[in-house]
C-alpha cells in the first residue's frame, strides 16, 4: 500500500510537496496545488525506478528545492522547481556510504549547504558549479549568509570554537571567536553582517554574550 509522509505547503507557489512511500525500497517526491483539483506531479520521476528519495528542503522563496535521494552505489542532491516544470538538476554525489545531510539553504535561496562526513560543504543551488569544501570538520548548525556569499559555523575540537568561510571555498575559514572562548551557540543577525554568541572564557563557568562582524 502507498503512504503518504511529511507533506510540506508552500504557500508561495500555492503547492504542497509530499513524499510517496511506494515500498520499502522506494519512496518518490511530489508536488500538487495545494487546493487539489489536479493530478499530482513526480518530481524525481527523470531519476527512474531504481531511485529513492529520502528527505527534501524547500528554499525560502518557495520556488525551488533540493532532495536527498538513493541511486545505484551511492547517495546524491538534485535541485528541481517545485512545480514540477523542469527535471532534476544533479548538485552533489556522495561515495558510497556518505550521507550529505544536514543541508541548509542561504536566505535568498542561491546557496545550499551541507555537511558530509563530518565535513561542511556548500554548491550552488542550481548546479552551476561543483560543490566547494569549506571545512573538514564542523558541527552541524551552521548559518549562510543571507546572499549566499559566507558560512558560519562552530567546530567541537577541544574548545567550542565559531567561524566563518566563504561558501565558494577561495579562503581558509577564520576563527571569530576568541581564542579562550568556549561558543555555546549563535545566531546570525538578519543582515548577516554580525553574529551573536554567548560563550565562556577559559574554565568559568559564566556565559556572557558577543557580537562580532563576519565580513
Amino acid at each position: 500500500a502507498l503512504r503518504v509522509e511529511h507533506p510540506r505547503l508552500v504557500p508561495e507557489d500555492s503547492r504542497v510537496v509530499f513524499l510517496v512511500q511506494r515500498s520499502e525500497q522506494r519512496t518518490d517526491l511530489y508536488s500538487a496545488p495545494d487546493e487539489g483539483g489536479t493530478e499530482p506531479i513526480e518530481l524525481d520521476a527523470a531519476l527512474g525506478d531504481s531511485a529513492s528519495v529520502h528527505a527534501f528542503l524547500v528554499a525560502p522563496h518557495g520556488r525551488q528545492l533540493v532532495f536527498l535521494a538513493s541511486v545505484p552505489e551511492h547517495h546524491a542532491l538534485f535541485s528541481v522547481p517545485v512545480d514540477g516544470s523542469a527535471g532534476p538538476v544533479l548538485l552533489h554525489e556522495s561515495p558510497a556510504g556518505s550521507w550529505p545531510w544536514p543541508m541548509r539553504f542561504s536566505a535568498d535561496g542561491r546557496v545550499l549547504g551541507f555537511l558530509q562526513d563530518g565535513g561542511l560543504h556548500t554548491v550552488p543551488s542550481d548546479g552551476s558549479a561543483p560543490a566547494s569544501f569549506v571545512m573538514g570538520t564542523a558541527d552541524p548548525g551552521f548559518e549562510l549568509a543571507g546572499d549566499g556569499s559566507l558560512v558560519v559555523f562552530q567546530r567541537s575540537a577541544g574548545l567550542r570554537e565559531l567561524f566563518v568561510a566563504p561558501t565558494d571555498g577561495s579562503s581558509t575559514p577564520r576563527r571569530l571567536s576568541a581564542a579562550n572562548e568556549r561558543v555555546q551557540d549563535f545566531e546570525l543577525a538578519p543582515g548577516a553582517v554580525q553574529a551573536v554568541y554567548s560563550a565562556g572564557r577559559n574554565s568559568s563557568s559564566r556565559f556572557e554574550l558577543y557580537s562580532v562582524r563576519i565580513d
